[in-house]
């Protein structure tokens, strides 16, 4: 649709998918492997928009979280806007084990304890894939964004279908009740 995209992940085998897919279907999307604490190499680069899809959950401190923010900042045009994905942080304690999905906590955890780590093991065709998240207060998450020049435009706490729930069931436990995961749409003003 004319956008000019670029793609930026930590992960180096997610980057290498991305370019072999680019090469067999060109659609002109640049593909970096980084950090996104330091997005230098786009200084100067300025989007309209970025998307961060359940990437910030996996950030371990709030000092390196700001600095995320501040790189995005930089990176949007003024006016710009940042579309978040991440877990609700009204159900940062679900429980859940099933055959493919294990959650642990190294101590019990506390809404308002932000940074517990949160062990994810997942099974993925057969290959075991851990990871760890960290919870923060909508407080915690929100009010940085706002105190570096972005004001929130909308805020969508997604309930899935009830075909979705019936196709996942072990997935989806409870999110008829309680949110799963929350969407924030969020401005650069200056």
């Amino acid at each position: 649709k004319g956008a000019k995209v670029t793609g930026v992940d930590f992960s180096r085998q997610s980057i290498s998918i991305a370019k072999k897919l680019e090469k067999q279907k060109p659609l002109g999307i640049k593909y970096y492997q980084s950090d996104i604490s330091n997005l230098h190499f786009l200084k100067n680069k300025k989007f309209d928009f970025a998307i961060a899809d359940m990437i910030f959950v996996t950030v371990p401190t709030q000092k390196k979280y700001i600095r995320i923010i501040k790189e995005v900042k930089n990176v949007l045009k003024t006016n710009g806007e940042v579309i978040i994905s991440k877990g609700h942080p009204a159900n940062f304690n679900r429980k859940g084990k099933s055959e493919h999905y294990k959650l642990t906590y190294e101590k019990e955890p506390s809404y308002f304890g932000s940074l517990i780590p949160q062990k994810i093991e997942m099974n993925i065709n057969g290959k075991k894939v851990e990871w760890t998240n960290y919870h923060r207060t909508l407080e915690d998450f929100l009010k940085p964004w706002l105190e570096n020049g972005f004001v929130i435009v909308d805020i969508n706490e997604p309930k899935p279908s009830k075909q979705y729930l019936m196709r996942f069931p072990e997935h989806l436990s409870g999110t008829e009740k309680l949110p799963h995961f929350i969407i924030f749409n969020l401005r650069r003003l200056n």
